[in-house]
């Protein structure tokens, strides 16, 4: 009778009907009451987690352990729950365990390689994969293992190794045997993302990536270079970052405000998502696919489908699956932009989409694609912050107010080793400084940093405070009741500064010798201004204390910043210069 209930039970749970967590909870909940089979627990810790109910969830797999120490679902579902608490030491054995148990588990691996990329101990990381690729060899850890990159430095001499050490691992393998993936945004997992931020020119070394996935993958579908011909140019926008995220944020006045006299919109998403941003892009395209879990070579054929004239990435670099699918002939033109502002090395991606006005001469030479200088305002139609209708105080952010505030808002990876010094001597030229940072998601990079600091301004170091993570808003409110905003070296704010500007404080910038480094610059130019723009780390540190120190001078400049910052919003000419040049390269074939 008892196995009957038992079979009962389990054959309501995975009827299709049944489909309420809450219902299953129910259902095995009473099972667990008449039974001490623990598939019943696990299955209700399962239920309870899809709840949202963790700690209850955790109880039930804790259960299943005590009884069976090698089930591989309960070790990933307990790692999983730690991780989420930051409890990242339990959730690591538990990662390792799953891992041990079921060594070919992607999803094990995923987390494990996650967890210690956060916690930033890479050279752990490089050692885990060694030891996989010894259990378990193939092609796509070699490679992931010659392209892993720290994300945070200690030294400028760190880059400089690591540069080294990337390019000799990718020639050794480029003259090695063959290699082969089945699909790369899976078995290599790891897109370019850190080179950007350490202040080179990556043309070469993003060559030489190519290259090398180039030798081990070739994708399964592409497109003639031929255009159809139709009335309209048919435009695809593909990347996982189209909803309320910088990307996101970046690109949605293009996609909106882009002619549908010329253009048929189709937009690639990861998922549904839901918030104001992701809506907007939504309702704007005339076909909005999203995929979610689907294999690189599904994506490919679906995309190929779609018979694109252009195929347009605002991001190539932030994500692997975007960064493979580019490898692919999908569109007889196919088109990258400053989403990251890199080149790609890519041979299938004709070209890099720029703004004349922020690029610095020589430009050409930093891209594997053809450069192309649009003649206007880089930034298509961006959104206007909201103002702010309830400023809180320096006293409810924990700040004095008899303090010089200087805010870097920028992500702590961002700050490369020679930023170091400004920080530095900004301090030591105004006793009465606070340098303001903000936390990351997890806790390492801001101790790094710190440790850093202590190392290369140890006499002021105990005047950089990080600030806790926040909303938006207050993010905005921050910025508006900080005296001036830092710009990062090498790699500089876009969302950020725009943000600042839009309450009003003064941005120092040094313009970088390449495009990453230049967004500020490009909104004085286009903002009429040049107060605020350095030409000499020095000046850079003279122009900061002056603003901080100098009330009546900062209140001019901010004056000037808010009568002339309007320019910067809603600026079509962006979507207007791009819609020309895509006119120029993929006419109309009526």
């Amino acid at each position: 009778m008892l196995a009957r209930l038992f079979r009962e039970i389990l054959g309501r749970i995975s009827r299709p009907d049944i489909r309420s967590p809450s219902t299953a909870v129910a259902e095995l909940t009473r099972a667990t009451q008449v039974s001490t089979d623990p598939q019943f627990a696990l299955n209700l810790a399962r239920a309870l987690q899809d709840l949202g109910r963790d700690d209850e969830a955790l109880s039930h797999y804790l259960r299943v352990l005590d009884a069976d120490s090698g089930v591989f679902e309960a070790h990933l579902a307990v790692g999983i729950i730690f991780f989420r608490k930051s409890d990242f030491a339990r959730a690591e054995s538990h990662f390792r365990a799953a891992v041990g148990i079921r060594p070919e588990s992607a999803e094990a691996e995923n987390w494990l390689t996650y967890l210690l990329d956060i916690e930033l101990r890479f050279e752990e990381l490089i050692a885990h994969q060694k030891h996989m690729q010894r259990r378990l060899p193939n092609d796509g850890r070699s490679i992931m293992l010659a392209l892993l990159v720290p994300r945070h430095y200690h030294s400028v001499e760190q880059i400089r190794d690591t540069r080294a050490r990337l390019t000799r691992e990718i020639r050794d393998l480029l003259d090695g045997p063959p290699l082969h993936v089945a699909d790369p945004a899976q078995d290599i997992g790891v897109a370019t993302f850190s080179l950007a931020y350490h202040g080179e020119n990556d043309r070469e070394l993003q060559q030489l990536v190519a290259q090398l996935c180039r030798k081990a993958y070739q994708p399964k579908h592409g497109v003639p270079l031929e255009r159809r011909q139709r009335g309209k140019i048919r435009i695809g926008f593909f990347s996982e970052h189209l909803n309320n995220h910088p990307i996101g944020r970046l690109n949605q006045g293009l996609i909106t405000r882009l002619s549908r006299q010329d253009f048929e919109l189709c937009v690639f998403s990861f998922a549904r998502h839901q918030d104001p941003v992701a809506q907007r892009v939504r309702a704007a395209a005339d076909r909005y696919l999203a995929f979610e879990n689907e294999p690189l070579a599904r994506i490919e054929a679906v995309v190929a489908e779609q018979e694109l004239d252009v195929l347009f990435y605002p991001d190539i670099g932030m994500d692997p699956l975007a960064y493979f699918l580019a490898y692919s002939r999908l569109a007889p033109v196919q088109c990258v932009t400053w989403g990251h502002p890199v080149t790609t090395g890519i041979d299938t991606i004709d070209y890099f989409i720029s703004a004349d006005a922020i690029e610095p001469p020589g430009a050409a030479g930093h891209y594997s694609e053809q450069l192309v200088r649009l003649p206007a305002f880089f930034l298509p139609a961006y959104e206007q912050p909201p103002p702010l209708t309830a400023v809180k105080s320096r006293e409810q952010f924990g700040l004095r107010d008899d303090r010089h505030l200087y805010i870097c808002p920028q992500s702590l990876f961002k700050l490369h080793p020679d930023f170091d010094w400004a920080i530095g001597e900004i301090l030591r030229r105004d006793p009465n400084g606070e340098v303001l940072l903000i936390h990351d998601a997890y806790p390492m990079p801001a101790a790094m940093l710190r440790e850093r600091f202590r190392g290369n301004f140890p006499d002021v170091e105990d005047r950089v405070k990080f600030m806790p993570r926040m909303p938006w808003l207050d993010c905005l409110n921050l910025m508006a009741v900080s005296d001036v905003m830092l710009d990062t070296f090498h790699f500089g704010g876009g969302n950020t500064s725009y943000e600042g500007l839009a309450m009003g404080t003064p941005i120092v910038t040094l313009p970088a010798p390449h495009l990453r480094g230049r967004f500020t610059l490009g909104c004085y130019l286009e903002m009429g201004l040049d107060e605020c723009i350095a030409r000499t780390p020095q000046h850079y540190v003279d122009i900061a204390v002056q603003l901080a120190r100098e009330r009546d001078y900062r209140e001019h400049v901010s004056r000037k910043i808010v009568a002339t910052r309007d320019v910067l919003f809603e600026n079509v000419g962006a979507v207007r210069a791009l819609e020309d040049f895509l006119l120029r390269v993929c006419p109309a074939g009526k």
